[in-house]
């Protein structure tokens, strides 16, 4: 079997907020094991930029209330708050209600690592973590073409089943910036790109000048942290658009009152028409003694729909003209940063200018000269500073970002960058990366910044957590046990063919379906496996029955045995762990091997010819078994013997396969599930330890249990043979669209014959269908319940496929069609135990009881 690890491996590439965001909803909503890596080279995970601040007077920008991890629970910051924040030595101000508060960015970083270090603990056993201190250069297919490779820029690599783009914000390359910039500033002291970095402001107190270019927040941060540093010189601020940032007011929305139309293909977004309506709902506020500010959520809301429904023109247009003034409204400040910028102002040290920048240069002096022009002014003005802080923003345009990752998928095609000139293109439906061609990427996601062009506002934590919800719960869909049959169900159809005419087991769907980690569906997860129960298992075998039922069948036995081993009050521990965490961590394999020769099948009473006689410490067996389904590919074979005692006795016998005294002859050559691989196996004195022989017990106390397992085996094999009458149907439909006879001149769709034998066929599955629901329910889940399920689903698959075969006449019958082997495998469904004369005179049984 293959090594690869049983957990569905989800990788994330950028380990800031976003990319935090996205685990801890993977791990919230966690049902079955994950292995998460989260690719970042910053020793901490969460923080980013923003929240690796440890300055107390950099605060949140919006109340607490708005700033939980969690989507579904919009209070969970605010309860951490009243908890918690007291560890950090900050309270909010008196009378100021902790949802209402505005919290240090440090107290929040806390927050995000605790949190995350609180759900690993609940989730141990289920998730893994790895924090791989490294950045990802490149992601290619991964071998099969199931999932992603990507190699590191260590020299490391991994695979992956899911690929999250939580790439955060870049900074500006020199070249990209809008004004001349003296090569020789790059890496000047006096040049400073990164307020966060306390080097930043090494000395500061010995400048006279400092100019921002920007005015937003980060330049508030940059002010206050120059400050504390103990500047007292004179600050410039150079904006284009001449606006300051505002402080956040505590206030309810404004009534909704946008009107627009979207979803229109022939209808664009009117900006001058939404300008005309905000300015009167802005003069209405102010009439009413009201503050502006009530406006700006009441427009929020909107925002998604109207970048949606926005051509490419108008995007360019607002992008151009109304960017500024909507994001100095939306991105407003806590009031005590801005004390210090009033502060400051009082003190005469501070100006803002309305300019544009022309070019920055080094003097020789070490000084640096800014050259710019304010709005409205024909001459140029330079003024020397000793430090110019860059706060003209990030780099939103994937094209211009100088990261090997980027260029790499930009290159091949994986990623296509938004047209507005923002981020990469993805869906809306799950965030799923669209690419150069147009098509969806299947498992490749992306998460915060990398959207900004698909929904406009996705820089801020209130529009990251709902994006990590809708992308954590598209993969947890995708790798549900489920979604995986399905992938795989292809997969295998597409091999079936050839193993059936060869009559050999696919060992690779086997591989394939550890990978998935369908060979421990009913193992518990304190084992590792994916402690499904019966309503989830019965779908999942059908869609590998619609595939390969061969493959299905070998794991349908190993989910049965599994059930079996759990159920058993007489399996030691150490055996059921050894077996359960083998099936889950290595795909190793289980049947019980029972049918013989001289009894045939045990369910119908007798003493099994295979002895076990007791021999140095063990038992030595001797016996042979026929129809020993997957026997090349099991790593445990649980024999059913008889003991050399007196009396004898009856039971299990765990028996590892590669043991020596175990033979296994190719015997297989059957009408139906020609590649299951269910050879003769020889048991020739081979020697197992006694505590192997796990479950003996006089005969009389096997008759006497009666069907352990209730529903499973039954459920279990209706769905399989229902998932073959369904891959029939399915063939059915397209051979008669595409076929045309010459003397029709159309499809034999068109005869209302045909049509009416698919719908026949269609209402034999859609009653299997209502069946096994009910079936699975806890209400129905019993054994002889189960069992008149199993003959009826099953005795419909096989009419079914009768049905298109009489339809198809010589066409279903050619070995290259593969109707006839379905038609083959679907009649092995009455040789399975319960078989049909059981189940009836059990049910008689019932009935008269």
């Amino acid at each position: 079997m293959s090594s690869s690890p049983h957990r569905s491996h989800i990788l994330i590439v950028g380990g800031g907020f976003a990319g935090i965001a996205t685990v801890l909803r993977l791990i919230k909503d966690a049902t079955h094991p994950l292995h998460l890596t989260v690719a970042e080279p910053r020793a901490q995970l969460g923080l980013g930029i923003a929240y690796g601040t440890t300055d107390p007077d950099h605060l949140l920008n919006g109340p607490a209330g708005m700033f939980s991890v969690y989507d579904d629970d919009p209070l969970h910051f605010s309860n951490w708050l009243q908890a918690r924040a007291w560890t950090g030595g900050w309270q909010p101000p008196a009378g100021t209600a902790f949802e209402d508060s505005l919290a240090p960015r440090h107290v929040y970083g806390s927050y995000v690592r605790e949190t995350l270090g609180q759900a690993l603990a609940r989730a141990r056993g289920t998730v893994v973590l790895e924090h791989r201190r490294s950045r990802v250069v490149r992601l290619s297919e991964a071998d099969g073409g199931a999932g992603y490779r990507a190699d590191f820029a260590d020299g490391g690599s991994i695979d992956a089943a899911q690929v999250v783009l939580a790439i955060g914000i870049a900074g500006r390359h020199a070249r990209h910036l809008p004004f001349d910039l003296d090569p020789a500033l790059v890496d000047a002291p006096g040049w400073v790109a990164d307020i966060w970095d306390e080097s930043a402001w090494s000395k500061v107190e010995e400048d006279r000048a400092i100019v921002f270019l920007g005015a937003g927040l980060s330049a508030l941060d940059a002010l206050i942290s120059a400050e504390k540093a103990g500047f007292e010189g004179r600050y410039l601020t150079l904006s284009r658009s001449g606006l300051e940032t505002s402080a956040r007011e505590q206030v309810t929305p404004w009534q909704d009152f946008l009107r627009y139309r979207a979803g229109d293909v022939d209808t664009d977004i009117d900006l001058v028409d939404l300008l005309r309506q905000i300015r009167a709902q802005r003069r209405a506020i102010a009439e009413a003694g009201e503050s502006w500010q009530r406006i700006v959520p009441a427009i929020r809301v909107h925002v998604p729909a109207l970048w949606r429904a926005a051509s490419d023109r108008t995007r360019a247009r607002f992008l151009r003209r109304l960017r500024p003034f909507w994001e100095a409204a939306l991105h407003r400040s806590a009031a005590s940063p801005l004390e210090w910028r009033r502060r400051v102002a009082a003190e005469g040290r501070l100006d803002h200018h309305a300019a544009k920048i022309i070019a920055a240069t080094r003097q020789r002096d070490g000084r640096i000269a800014v050259r710019f022009r304010r709005r409205g002014g024909v001459d140029d003005e330079v003024v020397v500073a000793d430090r110019v802080v860059n706060c003209l923003g990030f780099e939103f345009d994937w094209r211009r970002i100088d990261d090997p990752l980027i260029s790499s998928l930009l290159e091949a095609g994986w990623i296509a960058p938004h047209s507005s000139g923002f981020g990469i293109q993805a869906d809306l439906e799950r965030f799923a990366v669209i690419d150069a061609e147009g098509k969806v990427r299947s498992g490749l996601h992306a998460v915060g910044h990398p959207l900004r062009g698909v929904v406009w506002e996705s820089n801020a934590i209130s529009e990251q957590v709902p994006q990590a919800g809708v992308v954590g719960r598209a993969i947890l869909a995708a790798l549900s046990p489920l979604a995986q049959a399905r992938r795989l169900s292809a997969v295998f159809q597409a091999r079936a063919g050839d193993a059936d005419r060869n009559g050999e087991l696919v060992r690779q769907n086997l591989a394939d379906a550890h990978a998935a980690g369908l060979t421990a569906l009913a193992v518990p997860r304190r084992y590792g496996g994916l402690e499904q129960d019966i309503r989830d298992v019965v779908p999942v075998i059908g869609e590998l029955g619609r595939g390969d039922p061969s493959t299905a069948l070998i794991v349908l036995m190993q989910t049965f045995h599994h059930r079996w081993i759990l159920a058993s009050a007489h399996w030691p521990e150490a055996l059921r762990e050894t077996v359960l965490r083998g099936a889950a961590e290595r795909g190793e394999l289980i049947n019980a091997l029972r049918v013989e020769p001289e009894q045939g099948s045990p369910v119908r009473g007798g003493l099994p010819a295979t002895v076990a006689r007791r021999s140095e410490g063990g038992w030595r067996l001797t016996g042979r078994k026929l129809y020993s389904t997957g026997s090349e590919a099991l790593t445990w074979g649980l024999v059913w013997a008889a003991t050399d005692e007196t009396p004898p006795r009856v039971g299990e016998f765990l028996v590892p396969m590669a043991t020596e005294g175990v033979r296994i002859e190719q015997t297989w050559d059957h009408l139906g599930l020609r590649a299951s691989g269910s050879h003769d196996v020889y048991f020739e004195d081979a020697w197992i330890p006694e505590a192997n022989g796990v479950d003996l017990r006089p005969l009389a106390q096997w008759s006497a249990t009666g069907d352990e397992l209730g529903a499973w085996l039954p459920l279990m094999l209706a769905g399989l043979y229902d998932g073959v009458a369904r891959a029939a149907r399915d063939w059915l439909v397209e051979w008669i669209k595409q076929r045309r006879p010459s003397n029709l001149g159309d499809s034999l769709a068109t005869l209302p014959r045909f049509r009416a034998a698919v719908g026949e066929i269609d209402a034999l599955l859609q009653a299997n269908q209502a069946l096994l629901r009910q079936g699975v329910s806890p209400q129905e889940a019993r054994g002889s319940r189960a069992a008149l399920v199993k003959y009826t689903v099953t005795r419909q698959a096989i009419s079914a496929v009768d049905k298109a075969l009489a339809l198809t006449g010589n066409h279903g019958l050619v070995r290259r069609n593969p109707l006839e082997r379905y038609f083959r495998d679907v009649l092995c469904s009455r040789v399975h135990h319960p078989q049909d004369d059981l189940i009836l005179e059990g049910a008689g049984r019932v009935a008269f009881s």
